[in-house]
């Protein structure tokens, strides 16, 4: 089959040479990838959509949903909220990449991310989100961040593997993602290199402090004087996600900057916490136990922000979360608007 020039291998074609249909459907997955960002980085430059919308759909849907195989009902369509439009003019927002999660269902092998960091990403910071597949070798961060103006890094049930910031593993660190692991570090530390705007949350900041150089605790509810900071059993998810913890803001800090110095209200749902902060991060905010919950990266040329509490959940409705994503959006913008014509360009072949 050929698509733009390109001769690309068919379904059948592509399990024959990779010996299997879960590498090929990588392969397409990627490669859907690769088309829908370029599709939509150069709707962006021109204002408008080098194809109709119901023919960029498609592939929008997929990478939303981040499914390794077609599936008709997504869990997360049966929950009662508003429907997002992830079509038409929404897709000439400038990009933000969101690495995903291996998650296995039904029999399948999912790259998943939660749509609560999708619904944030397109309403709150106004920009729109891809998914980006987490392969454990294979793949050039680089040629990711050429194709987006952002990377926003979100929670997720898993934890780092010890090993990567020097530890070894117990039966208790678990569960781990290696791929991951693999995908999310090295995206972070050049999408910092090169300036681009950079927010991580939860498992997010954990993963900026280890690509850094730092460490991390598990189960800090165990040490003298630290709060339970673990997500509330026995509730829904709302109260999964309450407001109830109170986090202190450093004067003359990144985040101070956006939400102003002094205390505010958030939700707490972590069994880790840094340890050893990375030497490039400042500490920005603390719990009133001295739990790290903020972080930015010293000499970060562009919003380079970490968060452990989860501002995604309530972005639409919580003013400090609010904030703290439109800061994030406005960022993603700036970057995009100064990115010269030829890499625009590039980013499109």
């Amino acid at each position: 089959m050929t698509l733009r020039g390109q001769s690309i291998p068919t379904r059948s074609e592509g399990r024959a040479k990779h010996g299997g249909g879960r590498d090929s459907s990588f392969s397409l997955l990627a490669f859907g990838i690769r088309i829908a960002i370029g599709s939509a980085r150069g709707a962006y430059q021109n204002q408008q959509l080098s194809a109709s919308p119901g023919t960029a759909a498609p592939f929008t849907a997929q990478l939303v949903i981040g499914q390794s195989q077609a599936l008709t009902s997504p869990p997360f369509w049966r929950q009662k909220r508003r429907a997002e439009d992830f079509t038409g003019a929404n897709m000439t927002k400038p990009i933000v990449a969101i690495p995903a999660d291996i998650r296995s269902f039904d029999g399948a092998t999912w790259h998943a991310v939660q749509h609560q960091y999708l619904s944030a990403a397109l309403n709150a910071a106004g920009v729109m989100a891809f998914l980006i597949p987490a392969f454990e070798a294979g793949y050039d961060p680089d040629a990711v961040l050429d194709r987006i103006d952002g990377l926003l890094v979100s929670g997720s049930a898993s934890n780092v593997h010890p090993s990567l910031y020097g530890a070894e593993a117990t039966d208790r660190d678990g569960p781990f993602d290696p791929a991951r692991d693999a995908t999310s570090l090295p995206l972070i530390c050049r999408a910092i290199d090169r300036a681009i705007p950079l927010l991580a949350i939860c498992r997010g900041i954990q993963e900026l402090n280890v690509a850094l150089g730092g460490s991390l605790a598990s189960e800090i509810h165990e040490q003298p004087g630290i709060w339970d900071h673990r997500r509330p059993e026995g509730v829904d998810r709302d109260g999964m996600y309450a407001i109830r913890q109170t986090v202190h803001i450093k004067e003359g800090s990144c985040i101070a900057d956006i939400l102003g110095p002094g205390d505010i209200r958030v939700n707490s749902l972590h069994r880790q916490a840094i340890a050893r902060t990375a030497p490039r991060l400042q500490v920005e905010a603390t719990a009133e136990d001295g739990t790290v919950e903020a972080v930015s990266v010293i000499d970060a040329k562009a919003f380079a922000v970490g968060v452990q509490w989860h501002p995604e959940y309530w972005a639409e409705t919580d003013k400090a979360s609010n904030k703290l994503f439109a800061a994030f959006g406005e960022a993603v913008r700036s970057y995009a608007a100064g990115k010269p014509p030829t890499v625009a360009a590039q980013a499109i072949v």
